[in-house]
């Protein structure tokens, strides 16, 4: 090793090249072990997550109780089967903002013909089917029903798109414009960025979804008139928020810091030639 090194040091260019090139090599190999499926990629769409959506477009100027039917017609079919756990029904307004809202833009959905079924699955160690395959299982039959009511459905799985991309973007983008040490500034930063904001909205989601669910047991047990209540009814609709919020929004942020920083340790070795 130190005749390596001192020879590196007399001679640097063939070194240097060569350093360059056999590190070329070990990247190319690295990347074919998906070509032969020794190694498999899990940052893919088709991943083994714990949830699914189902997004529905009814007729323009459709009454949101109208909506409502059907998106619980598909809400019992969900049920019957067996790896999902439960589900929310969103009927004129948007499912709490996730990966696919962000992405998508779904947030911005809140007309009377639009609904959104969160359908959440059981863990991925009690069931031999991925979320992938229930997914395509399920969509036939979805889509009957949506061909009764004239209605459009899509069955959304979540995207690895933004934290995959997001490190690659702010990189190449900051380097055409202001050179490669701004770019290596620029992703240090957003990586800090990430961390501590997400850090923040995951505690946020899966705190005040657990105080939703909270409030509505208290309630429960009698406080603030108990069941029947008009404070029952509002903690209720509060649940139907609050458990997203605690069970899957504010989980997925935790993957989501991961990727973007292995993502970025990934490029370290094309971005610093």
């Amino acid at each position: 090793m130190r005749l390596a090194l001192r020879e590196l040091r007399r001679r640097p260019g063939r070194f240097g090249v060569a350093t360059v090139i056999l590190t070329l090599i070990a990247i190319l190999l690295a990347v074919s072990l998906v070509g032969v499926k020794w190694v498999v990629l899990k940052m893919l769409p088709f991943d083994n997550k714990s949830e699914f959506q189902v997004v529905v477009d009814m007729p323009v100027g459709t009454p949101v109780e109208e909506t409502s039917r059907v998106l619980g017609e598909m809400g019992a079919y969900l049920a019957t089967i067996p790896e999902v756990t439960d589900y929310q029904v969103y009927a004129g307004t948007a499912a709490p903002i996730n990966f696919n809202g962000l992405v998508r833009q779904y947030y911005l959905r809140a007309n009377s013909e639009m609904g959104d079924l969160q359908v959440n699955l059981v863990d991925k160690a009690d069931r031999a089917r991925k979320s992938h395959e229930i997914a395509q299982a399920v969509r036939p039959a979805l889509e009957a029903v949506a061909r009764r009511w004239n209605a459009r459905v899509k069955v959304v799985e979540v995207p690895p798109g933004p934290p995959v991309l997001s490190p690659i973007v702010c990189f190449y983008v900051v380097n055409a414009v202001a050179g490669k040490g701004a770019a290596f500034s620029a992703l240090g930063a957003m990586l800090l960025g990430v961390i501590i904001t997400g850090l923040f909205v995951a505690i946020s989601m899966t705190s005040g979804g657990g105080a939703w669910d909270n409030a509505k047991k208290l309630i429960e047990d009698g406080a603030y008139g108990g069941k029947g209540s008009e404070a029952h009814a509002a903690s209720v609709t509060g649940d139907t928020v609050g458990d997203p919020y605690k069970d899957t929004a504010g989980p997925a942020i935790n993957p989501m810091i991961k990727v973007a920083n292995i993502v970025a340790l990934l490029m370290l070795p094309i971005i610093a030639l």
